[in-house]
């Protein structure tokens, strides 16, 4: 039997774990050899990097101590390095004490782990072979299976590069649309980002670049930008950043294709438009008059609107204005092109609602950087309003909208519905006993593990606060019931960390069926009432509205 996500991280977990005491060894042993002999820039250089890489994965698993004392210790080597002398004794005494506390805490933690597994009745993910693929490059192998399981749940395949020698054969033989890179090396800062470039200048490649550090600070992000990175990705980051980077980054096959109005009169220009953007994989519709414009965007339903500047009894301004009236297509992008190169003219086309301008005559991938980029910016946009940030899911309150028209079409047609409120435990507690940064921590895990387990058709929310709603198309609420009951079962067996301490957490539910509420606010009012019954019955219990 293939192992579950959950069991594969627990793994890599434990194998992280058990490397602890070796890299300790390691650590000590390096700094032994910087405070007794001459001092060796390449000795610093190397005990840097073995607690650069503690970090990466240790915040990632809840081990906030682990990385909080390894972070100051690697910034107090850095400032020795900067200082290249041999460090005083009021400095070897100061990276002494970081070292022994260091040491404490993996101590602590190899004393107290124990090995566990999640429970089996978790469904696995299949990664279709043409699914997109993306590469790995780090030289930290832990942190590279953990990204890859992470990409893998998300259903892209991963291939992992530990040795830079190897990245740009890599690249040619298998074409990965994209690619994640670290930005540190061996210790070596701009290794990974020189890499990139070095490769950029001996061939012509366009697949977006990921640039990672475990240090999230203004220089890692310059660098990606300077290195001409699509992305930054902090190595703390949860499955929903993660989620929304590579929708953006990579979009889906599977997902719709990226779709372009084009509105202009002369079909020649248009078509020139048109065969440039269907040759980048955009689907594009063609409109040569102002007349139906709104009934076009209506039906088309455009990511972008590409719209020439001078046409026949209206101009650009007029129809960007025309379209900005409309509440429902404030949002669409409006790219107008045009040869003009009066600077008052094209700052115009900005006042009326549009939103980038392209001068006329452009060459071919120029036109498709502006398209792509505003789809993108469109796209993070509307993810930054609809979705939490702390967890990745939608927001239930910005979405109430299309959750009531679905409900309305269940009712039309007389099928099944279910909503499920939720609420974590003793939340507070875990707040007031860990900390807060522990407790965001489990409603990020708690997210990943709804996510990972319901169906496609089931909608995930965050409520606000350890409240999350779920919405259930199509479903009874005894189907809800039997549904939430094995969500609530496993995730109660589930083990949260916090440094060397191990605890559970469980949820009490409340579950609404549309045969005894047909409007969203009855149903959330039952629902509510549900999920207080819940808790009343003593909690980690589901209850159906009557």
């Amino acid at each position: 039997m293939s192992k579950t996500l959950s069991e594969k991280i627990e793994e890599i977990r434990d194998h992280f774990i058990e490397s602890l005491p070796i890299r300790l060894e390691t650590i000590r042993g390096r700094t032994k050899q910087l405070m007794t002999e001459e001092w060796n820039q390449e000795t610093a250089q190397t005990l840097m990097f073995e607690i650069h890489n503690l970090r990466g994965f240790s915040v990632v698993n809840s081990f906030t101590t682990l990385n909080d004392i390894a972070a100051k210790t690697e910034d107090f080597i850095a400032e020795l390095r900067e200082a290249n002398i041999n460090p005083s004794i009021k400095n070897q005494k100061t990276l002494k004490t970081l070292i022994t506390n260091l040491g404490d805490c993996i101590n602590d933690i190899c004393k107290q782990i124990q090995t566990h597994k999640e429970n089996k009745n978790v469904r696995s993910h299949d990664i279709n072979s043409k699914s997109p693929l993306i590469l790995i490059v780090d030289d930290d192998t832990i942190f590279c299976n953990t990204l890859a399981l992470q990409l893998e749940h998300l259903g892209y395949r991963t291939r992992s590069i530990n040795e830079l020698n190897e990245l740009a054969n890599s690249i040619q033989i298998h074409q990965p649309q994209a690619i994640f890179m670290d930005i540190i090396f061996n210790g070596q800062t701009n290794v990974g980002t020189n890499m990139i470039k070095a490769i950029r200048d001996a061939e012509d490649i366009s697949v977006p670049i990921v640039f990672m550090s475990a240090r999230d600070g203004m220089n890692s992000r310059l660098k990606a930008v300077r290195s001409d990175g699509a992305a930054f990705l902090s190595k703390n980051f949860n499955l929903g950043e993660l989620k929304n980077l590579v929708d953006i980054i990579v979009p889906f096959q599977k997902n719709r294709a990226f779709k372009v109005l084009i509105i202009d009169d002369d079909k020649i220009s248009a078509s020139f438009c048109s065969t440039i953007l269907e040759h980048a994989g955009i689907n594009v519709s063609c409109l040569y008059t102002h007349e139906n414009i709104l009934e076009s965007i209506v039906n088309f339903d455009p990511d972008v609107i590409l719209l020439d500047m001078y046409m026949p009894n209206v101009d650009g301004f007029e129809i960007a204005s025309v379209i900005r009236q409309h509440q429902n297509f404030s949002a669409i992008p409006i790219v107008i092109m045009s040869s003009e190169t009066d600077f008052n003219k094209q700052f115009k086309m900005h006042s009326v609602g549009a939103d980038d301008f392209i001068l006329k005559p452009f060459k071919p991938h120029h036109l498709i950087d502006t398209i792509m980029n505003r789809i993108q910016r469109s796209r993070q946009t509307k993810r930054l309003i609809y979705t939490d940030g702390l967890t990745g899911l939608l927001l239930f309150n910005k979405i109430k909208d299309q959750v009531s028209n679905l409900l309305e079409s269940c009712v039309r047609y007389n099928l099944d519905f279910s909503i499920a409120l939720i609420d974590l435990d003793y939340f507070k507690q875990i707040n007031d006993v860990y900390g807060h940064l522990i407790g965001d921590q489990i409603l990020r895990n708690f997210s990943e593990f709804l996510l990972s387990r319901v169906r496609k058709s089931d909608i995930v929310t965050r409520s606000g606060g350890e409240e999350f709603t779920i919405i259930f198309p199509y479903t009874n609420a005894d189907n809800a019931l039997r549904a939430l009951n094995a969500l609530r079962e496993a995730f109660a067996q589930r083990l949260q960390h916090a440094d060397n301490k191990e605890f559970k957490v469980t949820f009490s539910a409340g579950i609404a069926n549309i045969n005894r509420f047909q409007d969203l606010v009855a149903l959330l009012a039952a629902a509510d009432q549900a999920l207080y019954r819940s808790k009343e019955k003593g909690r980690n219990t589901i209850e159906i509205a009557t």
